[in-house]
């Protein structure tokens, strides 16, 4: 697996990875994330992009996408991304690690550390492309960096740091979960 990433997240990408293909065999994490609640508005910072080569040569990103009726042939570099809702454990520690996968349309152009908006998928028994955690739009560029979005509680001695942008209450984006905590908002809210 060689997604497209700086030298500093390699490691956080093969763990990743390993984490996806030892997972449940009819749900992967493209279709949702922990704890997840299908059809929610989500956020996620973008870790890596995964070439078209990839996309097409492992099964178990490319069974998924056929399911849901994407045809292969469209696929391009960045048409799925890994990207992260929690922070900051340290190197090499699962919470650090990728933990969505999200299917970017080909409408959308997408970079490493972007704050991404996606719908969380419903999974193998959804319909078409809602099966499948889709992209909706980049809400900031190099979110984290440039201060629109950030991890919360900002103690950064702190584990399980969740993904907090200043715009959320405003738009209704409510914080759920108990072991897995992260920011979302239902449709029409």
């Amino acid at each position: 697996m060689k997604f497209k990433h700086s030298s500093k997240c390699s490691c956080i990408v093969a763990i990743v990875f390993i984490a996806l293909i030892s997972g449940c065999a009819s749900k992967h994490k493209i279709h949702g994330t922990l704890g997840g609640e299908p059809g929610a508005h989500k956020v996620t910072e973008i870790m890596a992009l995964a070439s078209k080569e990839e996309i097409r040569n492992l099964s178990i990103i490319s069974d998924p996408l056929v399911s849901a009726g994407v045809d292969l042939a469209s696929i391009r570099n960045g048409s799925v991304v890994a990207g992260r809702i929690y922070c900051c454990g340290g190197e090499g520690t699962v919470e650090t690690g990728n933990n969505v996968f999200v299917y970017i349309p080909q409408n959308l152009n997408v970079k490493q550390g972007d704050i991404l908006e996606f719908v969380e998928g419903q999974g193998p028994e959804g319909k078409g492309k809602s099966q499948l955690n889709v992209a909706v739009k980049v809400r900031h560029e190099n979110g984290i960096e440039n201060g629109t979005c950030k991890w919360v509680p900002e103690n950064p001695n702190l584990w399980l740091r969740v993904l907090y942008c200043s715009w959320m209450d405003n738009e209704g984006w409510i914080e759920g979960g108990v072991i897995s905590p992260e920011w979302y908002k239902i449709p029409g809210n």
